[in-house]
């Protein structure tokens, strides 16, 4: 099940000084929702260097069911430096959640760390994983461009029950 069906190609935004997303798209809530039924949860990264910041729904990671035991989640920021602007990585990266680590290591050039200063601008790409498992793979259409390092960011979660 991908949001992106639940939601469309629907673009939202977060504002930084009322911590509040403008609308949650439409069937999910952040706040957990009465009833019984299975809750799913989704997560997105919002940033930007002014008061609000635009998240598409590519931008959301895959929805998965929700359980009070285990959930692990991080937002997954890969730095480069370059003389101009770079595309983002062109193959999936997971992200190991214990160990901080990512496969493959260095994709396209792009690093977990801010490279070393070499007279070129630094540019960061981002993506939230969230999920049970030991790794979460973020896939290449999930990591959404950055061309600031110095932004505002906060990770959203959102819940539905199905």
């Amino acid at each position: 099940m991908r949001l992106q069906k639940l939601i469309g190609q629907r673009i939202f935004t977060y504002d930084f000084d009322n911590k509040k997303l403008t609308a949650a798209p439409t069937g999910w809530s952040e706040e957990i929702p009465s009833g019984s039924e299975p809750l799913y949860i989704t997560a997105a990264t919002a940033s930007s260097i002014t008061a609000q910041a635009t998240i598409s729904s590519a931008e959301w990671s895959i929805p998965t069911l929700f359980s009070t035991s285990g959930l692990n989640s991080k937002t997954v920021l890969l730095y480069k430096r370059y003389g101009s602007t770079p595309a983002t990585p062109s193959t999936a990266v997971t992200y190991t959640f214990s160990t901080g680590a990512i496969q493959p290591a260095s994709p396209d050039g792009w690093s977990l760390t801010i490279p070393t200063t070499d007279g070129n601008p630094c540019y960061v790409t981002q993506a939230t994983a969230i999920g049970y498992g030991e790794t979460y793979t973020i896939q290449k259409d999930f990591l959404v461009y950055s061309d600031n390092v110095s932004q505002k960011m906060v990770t959203l979660i959102i819940l539905t029950n199905p």
